[in-house]
């Protein structure tokens, strides 16, 4: 069974049970996460509105979701979270000497304003009841005072928990939730600047196979880390990335092209959108394809 990982951070933002003052608090925070990567589209508003429904009484629900690293924002009162399908334990991964999952939290936490965010299991955020009237976390009475009554003591992370999967001989112990401050990333993006000095770095995190976001001279680019290289593909107002790593979509306009994880373009920039799913026989390669051809595009 998979344990979800989760990011929690406080937020200035007690209103959530006034609908105008909540959509006008995610507005401005998907206007902030537009201008900080520099991405016109992608960025999608999702609003769970209940009102005069047959559930009436249950809170509305007010998120971003984000065009890469499959991330959900969420606002609540007192904080907002930061939510995924990864699990836990992959936070703590250590791939080609990267934290490769934290390193896509540290993109989003970082460009939200924070420098440090409290990372958790789902038992110890979103999936647990809290006090004596088993609140949820997107209830309206709940406050970010009542996650920090019910956990009162959270450990500051320490590197040493971070381990690569192959050769393990002993799983490292980790807790259920920390405080981290993402040291090493930052450090790691100093690194990646002090390289790549005509460019400004929007993510550590990889968006797809080896590519980073980046600006140089103010124009959009994804730059492959692994050779030094942009991307060929001129403008991009918007990009998709959530194809289970399978490779990203590069839109212009109305218009929108595929790529596989190497930067390979397959198909031309048209009016199109794409999707991905399993491939059959339980063989675990991805399958890409047009969501209105359902035409093929490719698999991996």
């Amino acid at each position: 069974m998979s344990i979800y990982v989760q990011a929690l951070m406080p937020f200035d933002f007690d209103r959530l049970s006034d609908k105008a003052a909540a959509i006008e608090t995610i507005t401005s925070i998907k206007k902030r996460l537009v201008e900080h990567f520099h991405l016109k589209q992608g960025f999608k508003l999702e609003i769970e509105d209940y009102e005069g429904t047959e559930w009436p009484d249950s809170p509305n629900e007010y998120r971003i979701d984000t065009p890469f690293h499959d991330f959900e924002i969420i606002i609540g009162n007192g904080y907002m979270t930061l939510d995924s399908t990864w699990r836990y334990s992959q936070y703590f991964y250590i791939s080609n000497n990267q934290t490769w999952l934290r390193d896509k939290f540290f993109d989003f936490i970082t460009a939200l304003g924070y420098k440090d965010a409290i990372i958790a299991n789902e038992y110890h955020g979103w999936n647990h009841a809290y006090g004596d009237n088993n609140l949820d976390m997107c209830d309206y009475s709940f406050t970010f005072a009542d996650w920090k009554k019910e956990f009162p003591i959270v450990s500051k992370i320490d590197f040493s928990c971070f381990h690569t999967i192959t050769g393990l001989e002993k799983w490292p112990e980790i807790e259920d939730v920390y405080i981290d401050d993402f040291k090493e990333c930052f450090e790691r993006k100093r690194k990646i600047e002090e390289r790549f000095a005509e460019y400004k770095i929007l993510t550590i995190g990889h968006i797809c196979g080896d590519y980073i976001l980046a600006l140089k001279d103010d124009t959009l680019v994804l730059l492959n880390e692994k050779t030094g290289r942009p991307l060929r593909c001129g403008k991009i107002d918007g990009i998709n990335a959530r194809f289970n790593n399978a490779g990203f979509a590069i839109i212009k306009g109305n218009k929108s092209a595929f790529y596989t994880p190497d930067g390979k373009r397959l198909t031309p920039y048209r009016v199109h959108q794409f999707d991905w799913k399993w491939a059959e026989g339980g063989t675990m390669r991805r399958v890409i394809y047009n969501t209105k051809t359902k035409e093929e595009i490719f698999r991996i």
